[in-house]
């Protein structure tokens, strides 16, 4: 008598590859999560690194680096060619030249003539991270006549200062005015700094005297007016009391540095490099790097 050897799949083993196949996607799920997370961290990385390649290159072209925002006399209702940001003067020196060129600098930020080129997203001012990406009307920031849209924009010019609550501490310790992009704008323009010069100017390389790889550039922000948006709540970024703001405060997010990293913003130091700064660093390390003149002694352990 033969006995037929084969036999069909019984319900153990339908248990048991269950459960081997649960096993392997439990170890596979997160493996490929971590590796997708650090691909997005490693794009906006890259992002800062063209940004800081940018301004670097600007500076060569003029001597200075660039303002964070231009603006007219405060009070002059004809004062035209505003808004346009640190962001907008880089295109150039990024190889986006046609972008920069089509836009008409005699004219605001928010003009029908300047709508095209403020509403073109710009892959390198986003954060792949970051899934904030939809563009921002005219009218919901402080031009509520216009119709133009801004793109989003995921990073901050250090301009060295602070405003509203967060912004207080960095100001009464330390002072503003102390980054190295700002806006140069009547009165500030004319108000001397301790140095004699006006504390709102153009900063080149040899006003850093911290060092170039000691004092920041451009941090990212989880939000902000998009990035053809000058000053507070979009090119520049407000000095919180941490690198990363947690809040939920829509406004403070546009306002503050902070990032979805869950090792911190990254950011672009003046000499070009690009570093995480943990949301636990030390407040004196964290206005340290803020000015460019402080004297500070750092010690930056990242």
């Amino acid at each position: 008598m033969r006995h037929d050897s084969k036999r069909g799949i019984g319900p153990i083993d339908v248990v048991v590859a269950a459960g081997l196949t649960l096993v392997v996607m439990a170890l596979i799920v997160p493996a490929v999560r971590d590796a997708r997370a650090a691909a997005r961290r490693a794009s906006c990385v890259n992002n800062l690194k063209q940004i800081g390649l940018g301004f670097h290159n600007y500076t060569a072209a003029n001597d200075v680096l660039p303002m964070s925002q231009t603006a007219g006399a405060r009070g002059v209702a004809d004062a035209h060619g505003t808004g346009s940001t640190v962001f907008t003067a880089l295109l150039p020196y990024m190889e986006m030249a046609p972008v920069y060129n089509s836009y008409n600098f005699s004219l605001e930020n928010w003009h029908v003539v300047n709508d095209t080129v403020t509403r073109t997203t710009v892959t390198v001012f986003l954060c792949p991270d970051n899934p904030d990406t939809e563009g921002t009307p005219a009218w919901e920031i402080r031009y509520p006549e216009s119709k133009a849209t801004f793109a989003k924009g995921h990073y901050g010019a250090n301009w060295g200062g602070g405003r509203g609550a967060w912004g207080e501490d960095f100001v009464k310790e330390k002072g503003t005015y102390l980054g190295v992009m700002m806006t140069v704008i009547s009165p500030d323009g004319m108000v001397n700094a301790k140095d004699g010069r006006p504390r709102a100017r153009n900063v080149g390389f040899p006003g850093i005297t911290d060092g170039t790889s000691n004092t920041l550039a451009i941090v990212e922000k989880q939000d902000s007016f998009g990035w053809a948006v000058g000053g507070w709540g979009g090119s520049e970024f407000d000095v919180n009391t941490t690198p990363a703001y947690e809040g939920n405060d829509p406004l403070a997010r546009k306002v503050y540095t902070g990032s979805p990293h869950e090792e911190g913003p990254n950011a672009a130091f003046c000499d070009g490099s690009v570093r995480s700064l943990s949301p636990k660093m030390d407040k004196k390390l964290w206005y340290a790097l803020i000015t460019r003149a402080g004297g500070e002694v750092v010690r930056f352990e990242q």
